[in-house]
């Protein structure tokens, strides 16, 4: 098991969040990942159509050939890629940023610079929600989702401008952030997250937004 002892890897990836890049991934460990501080390992695995961000954060990590594919548990399991690093340093400085053990019920939004949330958000939501688009006859409608502890989908309310509405109680002891909308300056928040990667607010890239929206129809 060679990834174990990987020499060149960056296990001090996560010790300052700096960069896009480590705000994403950051997010997306918090909602789809593994912390073990019993074993010092980290595990992030996801369905095989997004081998292509498994590949980038192992990139990140200087460990490009450390990626692997688990075939299905059963029958109503699919094939996953995922990358294991085991290393005592990293898993401590994620515990330092939030994301720790048995996190399900626990999490809390990180506290990182401000022009990072965007990608931090962006990771929480690409693990543990989603964005649709129907188009009707004369309309079209967003929906966007987020399930988590009540401190995340409150703070991504707060994040997206809502104040922490649209937040409820759902099953299982998780909340959910739900919202439907077709206005304009409501979807342009959700353009912010997804459709300009340079946008640094809710009015930013408007002369390109409409290429965003077309990706939905």
């Amino acid at each position: 098991r060679y990834y174990m002892k990987y020499k060149d890897r960056n296990e001090s990836y996560f010790k300052y969040i700096d960069t896009p890049n480590k705000a994403y991934f950051l997010g997306l460990l918090s909602s789809d990942g593994t912390v073990s501080d019993k074993y010092g390992m980290v595990k992030l695995e996801l369905q095989q159509r997004d081998e292509y961000i498994i590949e980038e954060f192992a990139k990140e990590l200087n460990m490009n050939e450390c990626v692997r594919e688990y075939k299905p548990k059963g029958e109503n399991h699919q094939v996953m890629n995922g990358i294991t690093i085991y290393s005592k340093k990293m898993v401590d400085d994620l515990i330092k940023l939030g994301v720790v053990p048995r996190k399900t019920y626990s999490l809390k939004p990180a506290k990182i610079n401000d022009d990072l949330l965007k990608h931090y958000w962006r990771g929480i939501l690409d693990g543990d929600g989603y964005v649709a688009y129907q188009k009707f006859k004369n309309y079209g409608t967003f929906r966007i989702q987020l399930r988590g502890t009540e401190d995340i989908v409150k703070g991504f309310s707060e994040y997206l401008g809502y104040d922490g509405k649209y937040c409820r109680f759902h099953l299982n002891k998780s909340w959910a952030f739900e919202k439907n909308t077709r206005k304009y300056n409501e979807v342009k928040r959700i353009y912010m997250l997804y459709g300009n990667p340079n946008a640094d607010s809710h009015s930013d890239g408007d002369n390109t937004f409409v290429l965003f929206f077309d990706d939905f129809r």
